[in-house]
């Protein structure tokens, strides 16, 4: 299902302390508070060791590396797909480059003051294990992926890949929430039918999504 690297909760001995750790070895700064009063997660600041290291495993913005999403009200979640575009492939580093590059954020919104992963359990979850040698089990494998995680209750944060991935993905939410509104904003609109001869790439997942009802309809039909 998922490619992804166990993690575990260490207790301070006598601390009422729990800390959210990876796999022994890798740094996670994220601490949670284990009180009758607080279930929050908590970010320390910046210091020597929490600063970008070419040696660390890389996580969506330092957050802890997580295998299941129980217990999870967000999570990120890498798709490394790229075999459904006709034009420029690539695409399936963007996980990669997505998490390379959030290193550099802070846990607190500078214009805001928001906090966001103290008031949320947010972990990263790693990639769905697509097959790049085959585009419809691909999709497969991302929506059995994405329903399992719906099921727990956690809302997942999609770092893709190109646009076909969209399309098991809204399955999964309609499956599990019945038809969503959705918000596109790109460059496409991305319903074409097959001018491939192919139902499903990159130029249509939302022509799919419309034809097997998993977008919410105010009136009518949905223009494509």
């Amino acid at each position: 299902m998922l490619q992804l690297l166990k993690s575990s909760w260490v207790r301070s001995a006598g601390s009422g302390v729990v800390t959210w750790r990876a796999s022994a070895g890798l740094f996670c700064p994220g601490t949670r508070q284990a009180s009758d009063t607080s279930d929050t997660l908590h970010h320390p600041s910046p210091s020597s060791e929490s600063q970008v290291q070419p040696v660390r495993v890389c996580s969506m913005m330092h957050l802890p590396l997580q295998s299941s999403p129980e217990g999870l009200d967000a999570a990120f979640v890498g798709v490394p797909l790229d075999t459904g575009t006709s034009n420029r492939p690539g695409a399936r580093f963007g996980p990669r480059r997505i998490r390379e590059e959030s290193l550099m954020l802070g846990t607190v919104n500078p214009s805001t003051g928001a906090l966001p992963f103290q008031s949320l359990r947010v972990a990263d979850l790693g990639n769905v294990n697509v097959n790049l040698y085959n585009l419809q089990d691909s999709c497969r494998l991302i929506r059995e992926a994405y329903q399992n995680i719906l099921a727990t209750g956690c809302i997942p944060l999609t770092l893709g890949g190109d646009h076909t991935i969209t399309y098991p993905i809204l399955q999964a939410v309609a499956k599990e929430h019945g038809p969503v509104g959705l918000v596109h904003v790109g460059a496409h609109s991305n319903t074409s039918d097959k001018p491939l001869e192919d139902k499903v790439y990159h130029r249509t997942p939302f022509r799919r999504s419309v034809d097997e009802g998993l977008l919410w309809r105010s009136s009518g039909a949905v223009k494509a």
